[in-house]
């Protein structure tokens, strides 16, 4: 799974403004998906999860292949396949978050998997920004190249989750900038919990075997 994610995001860039590269970046977000609902570590999926998952990612490459949108009453437009992406990721991230809370023992699997799950909250947060920013013009104060903006969109929210902050990408619109004052509170709660978490579990694992 996590060499899942990594590919994703490394091919993100390379692939997003070319024409046919953005063809290609379909299958490896289906791909991913695929892989963090197979791939919890010592619990097979259930076939309701499977389900589940798999409707809404037919959903989404319908939507994304047919550029779906939704006119608001507010006038702004809204693309149906960012959303529908938005719901694939933060299901992923709640069997992701749950097989962490479960976690008995600090495996390699276990620590792929919490990596993973710090990834994954900030491709969450990038795709809330690229809906944001449909919904709110001149939420950032630079306008994401077109064909590109994911692209921005998930450097953004990584500087803001791991706190670096260069400072290129500025949020403007008072909502915007709440949302990445979260983010960067969430990634540094993500990795306090998360550490304790584990450490606990096979604390507790340890003295019970003793």
């Amino acid at each position: 799974m996590l060499a899942a994610v990594l590919s994703l995001l490394l091919a993100l860039p390379l692939l997003e403004t070319h024409p046919y590269g953005r063809a290609m970046l379909a299958p490896l977000f289906l791909l991913a998906i695929a892989a963090a609902v197979a791939g919890q570590p010592g619990r097979a999926p259930g076939w309701r999860a499977i389900l589940v998952v798999a409707m809404v990612s037919v959903a989404w490459l319908v939507a994304r292949l047919a550029d779906l949108t939704v006119i608001l009453s507010s006038g702004a437009t809204l693309r149906v396949a960012p959303v529908l992406g938005l719901a694939l990721t933060l299901m992923i991230l709640s069997r992701i978050l749950h097989a962490l809370a479960v976690a008995r023992q600090v495996t390699r699997g276990i620590m792929a998997e919490a990596f993973t799950g710090y990834l994954i909250v900030g491709v969450v947060f990038a795709e809330f920004y690229g809906l944001l920013d449909g919904l709110l013009p001149g939420a950032f104060n630079v306008v994401p190249p077109h064909g590109a903006a994911m692209t921005v969109f998930v450097y953004f929210s990584l500087s803001t989750l791991s706190s670096v902050g260069f400072g290129d990408i500025i949020p403007v619109h008072p909502f915007v900038r709440i949302i990445a004052a979260l983010e960067g509170v969430c990634g540094l709660f993500y990795t306090a919990i998360v550490v304790a978490r584990l450490v606990a579990n096979d604390a507790r694992k340890r003295g019970n075997e003793i």
